[in-house]
């Protein structure tokens, strides 16, 4: 599992395949584990992805889905009833979705656990 405190609303992590950024930390604070094949990695393993119903389209009446789109975690981002959603089982906390909402505002915050 990656283990890391990444900076939101400057960075995300794309979940590469090679996890370059742990390959290219020379002081060794990021730190990769073994993980089970299928397994979901949560990115510091201490934060998830919010939505703000007062912000966010879909709750207001505007189609949009830009985030589902952008999450690279199937299951994660649902609509029910035309209305996001968070799946906290499967959110692995990358901020891909929050870099993908479309609000100005950023109607999707990633807050520690």
């Amino acid at each position: 599992m990656l283990v890391v405190l990444l900076v939101y609303f400057l960075k995300v992590c794309h979940l590469c395949d090679d996890w370059p950024c742990v390959n290219a930390c020379e002081v060794n604070a990021l730190v990769l584990s073994e993980v089970e094949p299928n397994e979901h990695i949560n990115i510091p393993g201490f934060s998830s992805a919010e939505i703000d119903t007062k912000i966010c389209l879909p709750y207001s009446g505007p189609e949009c889905g830009a985030c589902e789109s952008a999450c690279p975690v199937k299951g994660t981002l649902v609509f029910v009833h035309e209305k996001l959603l968070i799946n906290l089982k499967h959110c692995v906390g990358c901020a891909l979705c929050r870099e993908a909402c479309v609000v100005e505002n950023k109607a999707i915050n990633i807050k520690p656990l």
